[in-house]
C-alpha cells in the first residue's frame, strides 16, 4: 500500500461521512417539520387556522389534523356558556334593589372563522 492509496481512501471516507451527516440532518429536519404539521383540537372546541397572524378562514373540527407547518391553530370554545351580571340600582322611591341578569350564548362552528383577529 503506497501513500497515494491511503490519502484517496481517507478522502473517500471523509466524503462518505459528510454525506451521511447531511442525510441525517435532512431526516431530522423533515421529522420536526412533520411534527409541527400535526395539530389537535380538544373536545368542545374548534380550531381556527391563522398564518402569520391572519385568519385563513379554515375551521378544524375536534380531533387530530395535519396542517401546513406555517399555520397555527387557535382553539375557540363552541360550548354553551353563561355570563352573569349583578348590579345594585336605586328604585324611584330611593331604595336599593339588586338586579341580576344572565346571558346564555355559544359560538356557531361554521362561523368561527369570521373573527378578524384572535
Amino acid at each position: 500500500m503506497n501513500m497515494a492509496d491511503y490519502g484517496s481512501r481517507r478522502q473517500m471516507s471523509v466524503g462518505g461521512l459528510s454525506r451521511v451527516l447531511v442525510t441525517a440532518l435532512i431526516l431530522v429536519l423533515l421529522f420536526f417539520m412533520g411534527a409541527c404539521a400535526i395539530t389537535k383540537v380538544d373536545t368542545g372546541n374548534v380550531g381556527v387556522l391563522t398564518k402569520f397572524g391572519r385568519v385563513t378562514g379554515d375551521v378544524l373540527p375536534e380531533g387530530i389534523h395535519l396542517v401546513d407547518p406555517l399555520k397555527s391553530s387557535n382553539q375557540l370554545s363552541v360550548r354553551t356558556q353563561e355570563q352573569k351580571e349583578t348590579a345594585s340600582v336605586p328604585s324611584s322611591e330611593g331604595l336599593i334593589m339588586t338586579l341580576e341578569a344572565s346571558l346564555l350564548f355559544h359560538l356557531d362552528k361554521d362561523k368561527a372563522a369570521m373573527f378578524t383577529s384572535i
